[in-house]
């Protein structure tokens, strides 16, 4: 999770993230995507695996 400490204080960022909008994460990969694909033509194998790769690397790092 995202935190941000203001002197001794902490505030954890993605809870508020997720009270003001719940679902801008998949709405931000599907606007992505739609962009992809407007502008690379019909990639459809290339959008997934880059999302996949994506995916990975995020769920490695710990951020999803």
């Amino acid at each position: 999770p995202v935190v941000l400490t203001i002197g001794e204080q902490t505030f954890a960022l993605q809870g508020i993230f997720d009270k003001i909008c719940p679902g801008l994460l998949p709405l931000l990969v599907v606007v992505g995507v739609y962009v992809f694909l407007e502008r690379k033509g019909p990639r459809y194998t290339q959008a997934i695996l880059w999302l996949l790769g994506i995916g990975l690397v995020l769920g490695a790092v710990g951020v999803l």
